[in-house]
């Protein structure tokens, strides 16, 4: 399942939704990954989120943001424990932006070694029972460690 990240001209109602859960030991730098850039990314009005994303994960609308920081320096370069909004549990959504983030942080670790395609096939499938688990396709992996696609 795909995550869908709007932007501010195009983003559903987020009325009616409330905490319903965190994101723990992630920065903002790892969210943009995750997600890309913030659905917005100011200041709110009252000054209580400096950055929040809207999205859509398997037909519910979740919202990720900083909340009471009310420090924009302090929430992109220290923050890494966000809230997350919705009206269902957000597990499932959260399992996903943590794979994203471990894919990329995986992708850019390999593309440093010196590693054959074939012993990357086989790390991967000793470490995980498929690799559409992780949605990864083991030709787009060799493409990036042979450095010719961007990952992001």
């Amino acid at each position: 399942m795909e995550i869908q990240t709007y932007n501010k001209d195009n983003v559903p109602s987020t009325h009616g939704t409330y905490k319903v859960g965190v994101i723990q030991n992630v920065s903002y730098d790892e969210l943009v990954i995750a997600l890309g850039e913030p659905t917005f990314n100011e200041s709110s009005a009252d000054g209580k989120t400096q950055v929040e994303w809207v999205v859509e994960y398997n037909g519910d609308v979740f919202t990720i943001y900083d909340w009471k920081t009310y420090d924009r320096n302090y929430t992109m370069n220290e923050l890494t424990t966000w809230s997350v909004g919705g009206t269902r549990t957000p597990f499932a959504l959260i399992r996903s932006i943590y794979r994203k983030i471990n894919i990329h942080n995986f992708m850019d670790e390999t593309k440093r070694m010196d590693i054959t395609q074939e012993e990357l096939e086989n790390f991967l499938h000793k470490k995980y029972d498929t690799l559409q688990d992780y949605s990864v396709n083991i030709d787009n992996l060799n493409t990036y460690i042979n450095g010719k696609i961007d990952t992001n």
